[in-house]
């Protein structure tokens, strides 16, 4: 379950903040995105338990993301109204027509034109960057496969082979695993996923040690 925010982006919108470490930074009340940008970062340590280093990286990402609220005129009040009409970014807010949405957040078409200049405009200004993404490569069942063991696997991709591939267990477990180069992640429902060049890929077949297989490397048979 996400952590849900009033009105602004909730935390986990953050890329290596999964659900266990929103509820943490929830309870220290740190519940979106705007909030977070201005958190005391020691403080935020001592309350939550997360590395100073983790909460400034990702400080720094909530800094460089673009928000409802970052728009003139649009407070707490306005933002949770678009929220509630599935509109939750500037470029969301570009695309909208216009005599609709404002009988329906109950604002004047003036007003609501002038965010919607606004959020064009910086829809614009991030437009290069988004050009520069990487196509990640397609990796699945014909060039792929994960033979887990305790709490490592060996993971083939396109014929190169990764030993001793950290396995993480449970949900919530995310945003650990991101951090890593390449991961294993089993969720409570047993379903595995693979972290790999920058994203999951949940099609690649696994193959997961058996009872005897598991006493013989405990006793170092």
């Amino acid at each position: 379950m996400r952590i849900q925010s009033v009105g602004n982006m909730d935390v986990t919108s953050i890329k290596g903040i999964g659900r266990q470490y929103g509820k943490k930074l929830s309870k220290a009340g740190v519940k979106d995105v705007a909030s977070l940008r201005n958190i005391d970062i020691e403080q935020t340590a001592k309350k939550t338990g997360i590395p100073a280093e983790r909460l400034e990286k990702w400080q720094q990402h909530a800094r460089e993301m673009q928000l409802l609220t970052d728009i003139s005129g649009i407070g707490p009040t306005y933002s949770r109204r678009l929220h509630g009409q599935g509109i939750t970014t500037p470029e969301e807010l570009a695309a909208v027509d216009i005599c609709a949405t404002a009988k329906d957040i109950d604002v004047s078409e003036k007003r609501l034109e002038k965010w919607v200049e606004r959020a064009r405009s910086m829809v614009e200004a991030e437009r290069p960057r988004a050009k520069k993404a990487v196509v990640a490569e397609t990796i699945g069942p014909d060039n792929a496969s994960i033979h887990i063991k305790g709490d490592t696997a060996t993971v083939t991709i396109k014929g190169t082979i990764h030993e001793r591939v950290p396995v993480f267990r449970g949900d919530g477990m995310e945003g650990i695993a991101q951090e890593q180069k390449i991961a294993v992640n089993v969720d409570s429902a047993g379903d595995t996923r693979l972290w790999f060049n920058g994203q999951w890929h949940i099609n690649v077949p696994a193959e997961k040690e058996g009872f005897l297989d598991k006493v013989k490397r405990m006793l170092g048979i």
